[in-house]
């Protein structure tokens, strides 16, 4: 299954789906915490983390007999064969099953694919921290005192969860981008719809093992784009928390100022002031936002297309090499590759220097807020995968690992961090933190401030 446009979809159902489950709450309704947009979210990413290690087991280590040098290379070259990139089964002269030798045999990268083959443990893991984790927010809002138990009462609890959510999205994008390293390792994609395979059924999809790869390529590529728009939400989510807690405690003061002076004109400008920096530093992460998510929309069109529906607008998405579709052609995707990494080079500089520059300016009037944790956190897995992608490159490459191997390495890596930074949000998100306490609720109740602030109530709510 291809998973990158449903995952995609469904954070976009989950995105609405908060925003009706607020709505009615705040018409009177009573909405089960279970049945908010984190309850179906998860549940579709599990659904799908389980869709994912049914196709491993049934599409690539039944065929393969778990990556096996030799039930593997038994597999490519009977499928090489059915392809016409080898001769018969003994040409081992073949240029392509040299070229599959070169950058996707396995044979000298055993360790490597015992530490991929946990990529699903990883998955799975980062899921239950997760939830555990989201249970714990979800409690704060079921039992603070003087509650109805609704989760329109503390969007500071509500946003943190969606930021909870990115390190299960990040994983299943990598265990689904290490299944499509393995597919080409054994030169595998299997046809639609179709049951199990064993290595004597080569009914694969594609013409060959080159265009097959290239395929594979773009899929991989696409999973991490899926994670990148989450990784940009979860982004905009912080900067709204930043900007949101940073507001209260510049309102109190202003309060304390407007109650002091007559002239209460200066207090009205120094809280426009305040207003138009939350909108522009708001506005550099949504620009980045944008970016990745065109950028995602546009490769996950161009692999869904030629893998679900190639007999729509051939023109257009045909990957038969005897007549190429305009987005398939090099020319088309190497000018897309390059204006989609500049524009995201740029809005990315916007969208992490303007929060880091509220960050240490206002540093004295978030230190409740504890931004810095919460903030590497949220950014940590795009720069992990930056470093990677460096280390690989100088570590990696020049001893002979091919860009196949190296791709396989990276996501099996990341499955295994996001299950680290989920349990770093344990700390760095804390259910109990005081600041939750600044909740938005009918006049009168008494605001939540969490186990370790029960005594210590903020300025802002006395």
């Amino acid at each position: 299954m291809y998973q990158a446009p449903i995952v995609a979809a469904a954070l976009f159902v989950a995105y609405l789906w908060g925003i009706a489950g607020v709505s009615l709450e705040r018409k009177g309704f009573r909405v089960p915490l279970v049945l908010h947009h984190y309850g179906f979210l998860f549940t579709v990413l599990f659904y799908l983390t389980a869709v994912g290690m049914h196709g491993m087991w049934h599409d690539i280590m039944i065929p393969s007999n778990w990556l096996h040098p030799t039930a593997t290379e038994h597999m490519v070259r009977t499928v090489m064969v059915e392809n016409g990139d080898m001769a018969d089964y003994n040409d081992t002269d073949s240029a392509t099953y040299k070229l599959w030798q070169d950058e996707s045999d396995m044979t000298d990268f055993q360790r490597l694919k015992y530490f991929s083959t946990f990529c699903p443990l990883w998955v799975l893991l980062t899921i239950v921290v997760c939830v555990y984790h989201t249970h714990l927010h979800v409690n704060k809002v079921r039992y603070y005192p003087g509650g109805t138990g609704k989760l329109c009462e503390a969007p500071q609890h509500d946003q943190t969860i969606k930021i909870l959510a990115l390190p299960v999205v990040y994983a299943l994008m990598s265990f689904k981008s290490a299944c499509r390293m393995w597919q080409v390792m054994i030169n595998h994609v299997p046809t639609a719809h179709r049951g199990a395979v064993d290595v004597d059924a080569p009914a694969v999809m594609f013409h060959g093992y080159v265009e097959r790869k290239n395929f594979l390529m773009e899929m991989y590529d696409a999973n991490y784009m899926v994670g990148d728009i989450y990784e940009t939400i979860a982004l905009v989510t912080f900067g709204h928390l930043v900007m949101g807690v940073l507001d209260r405690k510049i309102k109190v003061r202003r309060a304390e100022f407007d109650k002091n002076n007559v002239n209460t004109e200066f207090g009205l400008y120094v809280q426009r002031l305040v207003d138009s920096m939350g909108t522009l530093t708001v506005a550099g992460v949504k620009l980045f936002a944008m970016s990745c998510f065109l950028q995602g929309i546009y490769t996950l069109l161009i692999t869904t297309m030629a893998f679900d529906f190639p007999q729509i607008a051939p023109q257009v998405f045909s990957r038969d090499a005897a007549a190429l579709g305009i987005a398939q052609q090099e020319d088309t995707k190497t000018f897309m590759h390059d204006f989609f990494l500049g524009a995201g080079f740029i809005a990315s500089f916007a969208a992490i220097g303007n929060i880091m520059i509220i960050e240490s300016d206002f540093e004295e009037l978030l230190d409740e807020f504890n931004p810095s944790p919460k903030f590497w956190g949220t950014k940590i897995l795009v720069s992990l995968a930056f470093l990677q992608s460096i280390l690989i490159s100088v570590f990696l490459t020049p001893r002979g690992w091919s860009v196949v191997q190296s791709n396989l390495f990276y996501a099996a890596a990341l499955c295994l961090e996001c299950f680290l930074i989920s349990l770093f949000h344990l700390k760095g998100w804390n259910a109990d933190e005081v600041w939750y306490g600044d909740v938005e609720l009918p006049e009168g109740k008494v605001p939540f401030l969490g186990q370790e602030g029960k005594n210590k109530v903020p300025n802002e709510a006395k």
